[in-house]
């Protein structure tokens, strides 16, 4: 379902900006609902891809605890990631305003399950961690971990 942003002159869309939002945010924040109802949010590291125009971000976690038995339920989720904050103060205190970027999108999870696509996942997730290539991971951290993807759908950049 497609939503208005009520502050369209905010709007990020230009593929190369929204990779510049993503790569200064350190944290995704997953947003979820459980069988009754109730809402559920993790912030989360996160590594990412594009493939063709779907953004892949890939994240790992305990094989265990409530996230997973929500995501084992329900695979709809909503992102948020966000950077560059500042607060501008002015003296009239009405127009002080902060300064952001984000990213909000609507994606479905999916569970990785073969080891050399969970090295994939951790590989991304260690370079957008520390902008650094060449990690490698042995057989048995790679089965110790859950790892997950989330297909984004739809995105909305917005930067102020």
């Amino acid at each position: 379902m497609q939503r208005e942003m009520r502050r369209k002159d905010r709007l990020v869309e230009n593929k190369a900006e929204l990779i510049e939002i993503i790569e200064k945010c350190e944290i995704c924040r997953i947003a979820m609902v459980d069988e009754d109802g109730a809402p559920y949010i993790v912030p989360m590291n996160f590594g990412y891809s594009w493939e063709e125009d779907n953004l892949i971000l890939y994240f790992h976690g305990a094989k265990v605890g409530r996230k997973i038995d929500i995501l084992e339920k329900n695979k709809r989720v909503c992102i948020e990631m966000d950077c560059e904050h500042e607060l501008v103060i002015n003296e009239d205190s009405a127009k002080s305003t902060y300064k952001y970027a984000s990213i909000i999108g609507d994606a479905t999870v999916s569970f990785v399950e073969e080891l050399a696509e969970k090295e994939i996942g951790l590989q991304k997730l260690m370079e957008h961690l520390t902008k650094r290539k060449g990690f490698s991971f042995t057989e048995a951290q790679l089965n110790g971990v859950f790892v997950f993807t989330a297909t984004v759908t739809e995105l909305k950049g917005k930067r102020h």
